[in-house]
C-alpha cells in the first residue's frame, strides 16, 4: 500500500512518504502545496492533518491530491472546526473548517465525501450530531455550536465508482 503524508509537519510516519513545505527531518521531501503538485501517484492513501487551515489555496491541493489517487485509495482530511478555540490562537491558521467546507469545495468533482465532527472529550454527548440525518446543520446552525465547541472536522474523500 502506498501512503502519502501530505503537510507531514513533525508528523513523520514510518512507512510513509512525508512531504512539507519545510523539511524538518532526514526523508521528508520537500514540496509547496499550494503551487505544485504532489509526488506521482497513484496513492492509496493520503493523509492532510491540519493543513487546510494553513493553505492559501486549498481548493488546489486537494483537487491535487485526488488527481493522484488510486481507483480504490482515500484522502483524510481533518482540520480545526471553526467553534474550536484553537482555530484563532494559531496565527498561521488562514480558515477554519466547517462540516459542509469539503462539500462545497469539491460539489463538481466525481468523489464521495463523508464528513465526522469530532469533539473534545468533555463534549462527547455531541457525537449524536453526526448519527442523525441532518445533525450536523443543525448543530451549525444554532446555539449547539457555541454551547459545545467541536474540535475538529475529520473528511473521508473516495472517487466514485
Amino acid at each position: 500500500m502506498r501512503k502519502l503524508n501530505l503537510g507531514c509537519g513533525k508528523d513523520i510516519r514510518e512507512g510513509w512518504t512525508n512531504v512539507d513545505r519545510v523539511t524538518w527531518a532526514k526523508g521528508v521531501l520537500r514540496y509547496d502545496l499550494d503551487e505544485d503538485l504532489p509526488p506521482d501517484g497513484p496513492w492509496d492513501l493520503i493523509l492532510m492533518q491540519d493543513v487546510m487551515e494553513h493553505l492559501k489555496n486549498p481548493h488546489f491541493a486537494v483537487l491535487s491530491a485526488i488527481h493522484v489517487l488510486s481507483d480504490d485509495g482515500a484522502l483524510v482530511i481533518r482540520g480545526p472546526h471553526y467553534t474550536c478555540r484553537d482555530s484563532y490562537t494559531d496565527i498561521t491558521h488562514r480558515r477554519a473548517l466547517s462540516s459542509e467546507t469539503i462539500e462545497h469545495m469539491l460539489a463538481t468533482a466525481n468523489v464521495e465525501v463523508s464528513t465526522t465532527l469530532l469533539f473534545e472529550p468533555w463534549n462527547q454527548w455531541m457525537h449524536w450530531v453526526n448519527w442523525i440525518p441532518y445533525g450536523k446543520k443543525i448543530y451549525e446552525s444554532t446555539f449547539l455550536a457555541g454551547l459545545a465547541p467541536a474540535k475538529h472536522v475529520h473528511v473521508m474523500i473516495r472517487r466514485k465508482r
